[in-house]
């Protein structure tokens, strides 16, 4: 089938580098693979290939991994091009910003500081812990979340990519992935060379201090100075990101009408567990109440802002079991009740009007009227 359009991002779209097709292609290659079937199912001309400001829908990256797999018939080709990815195959200026860095931990810091140059909706928290870190990668806002391949390169990828900079042939603590286990998890642990773990609550990477505190070989402060403001260059130039608390917001409203909009269908639809998602919250300096309440004032202040809608449907419609739990809810915000407000405004209204010497609406009139800024059409 041929995509044509599909190598273009719509603009709500999430996106990756096109790098990663080039690096699936060589990864691919180097296994016996035909990268041309690949590219071709997918629709990618060369022309695209090589042009370093191109990105992808993530949809279609993730179609990119699913298919390099399938060429080669290797059931962990995730670990397998985690091995065979060179420096500088899957974005130049991250690659170099990382092998720049004085150490491991500093270079992890640098790829999550840009990570977006590389994949967007993309997450990679570095969670402090009392003897080192966990590295915890996850993926925003696709309806399947990441596909296996792709996680498990992602996580091996650091542990290549740490014993490369490093010189140290570093094994990690633990490795944990959301997905089940393969059948045969011998190269799992040849190249991991630590207890993995699957079924997880979360895809990780559990490092101790030491390895974090280990020297790369090339450091070099005087080029990563240049290329630190290189990459802040190039990030700025991407389009602007949805906000991770406006995407909660949004995700919440899709939620609201008839029931209360509940923590763990939110993180589903993130690909989180509820534990991550009320971290992010707190790191944030909200929690997800917050948030609901929040959303829940935005719009009840606008639902009573059209007289034409009784209490009743506005506590349906904001999730609230009836009118007495939306009254109890909203006095607890404002200090007033939802009827005190809607008076309030009303009379500031017509005051408003009569002093502009324009002419004052009749009762039938104000309740047929639009009313702007309203969530959404009322059927």
């Amino acid at each position: 089938m041929n995509r044509g359009a599909g190598a273009q991002a719509s603009s709500s779209e999430a996106t990756s580098c096109v790098w990663l097709l080039g690096a699936l292609a060589q990864a691919v290659s180097s296994m016996g693979g035909n990268p041309d079937r690949v590219l071709e199912a997918l629709a990618m001309g060369e022309q695209r290939l090589l042009d370093p400001g191109a990105r992808l829908p993530l949809s279609l990256a993730a179609e990119a991994w699913e298919r390099a797999a399938a060429e080669t018939g290797d059931e962990v080709f995730g670990l397998h091009f985690a091995e065979r990815v060179p420096l500088g195959a899957f974005e130049v200026v991250v690659d170099y910003v990382t092998r720049s860095a004085p150490t491991l931990g500093e270079a992890i810091l640098r790829r999550l500081r840009f990570q977006r140059l590389l994949h967007e909706c993309v997450v990679v928290e570095l969670q402090p812990t009392p003897d080192g870190a966990r590295l915890v990668h996850s993926v925003e806002g696709t309806p399947r979340g990441a596909p296996r391949h792709a996680v498990e390169a992602a996580l091996a990828g650091y542990v290549v990519r740490g014993r490369r900079l490093t010189g140290v042939e570093l094994s990690p603590r633990q490795v944990t992935f959301r997905h089940a286990a393969p059948r045969d998890l011998s190269e799992h642990w040849r190249i991991l060379r630590c207890p993995v773990r699957f079924g997880a609550p979360e895809n990780a990477l559990v490092l101790d201090r030491p390895i974090l505190d280990l020297p790369n070989h090339a450091a070099d402060p005087g080029l990563l100075a240049v290329l630190d403001r290189h990459a802040e260059a190039l990030l700025l130039g991407l389009p602007p990101a949805e906000s991770f608390l406006g995407r909660i917001r949004r995700l919440i409203v899709d939620d609201l009408i008839e029931r209360a909009p509940s923590l763990g269908p939110v993180a589903r639809r993130l690909h989180m567990s509820t534990r991550t998602l009320q971290r992010r919250l707190g790191a944030a300096g909200t929690s997800y109440q917050a948030l609901v309440d929040a959303v829940r004032l935005e719009h009840a202040i606008d639902l009573l802002a059209d007289p034409s809608l009784s209490l009743a449907e506005i506590a349906f419609r904001l999730g609230f079991s009836g009118s007495s739990a939306f009254h109890r809810a909203f006095r607890k915000w404002t200090g007033t009740t939802p009827l005190r407000h809607r008076s309030g405004r009303t009379a500031q209204w017509r005051s408003h009007r009569s002093r502009r010497g324009g002419p004052r609406l009749t009762a039938a009139a104000e309740s047929s009227s639009p009313v702007s800024g309203s969530p959404r059409a009322r059927t």
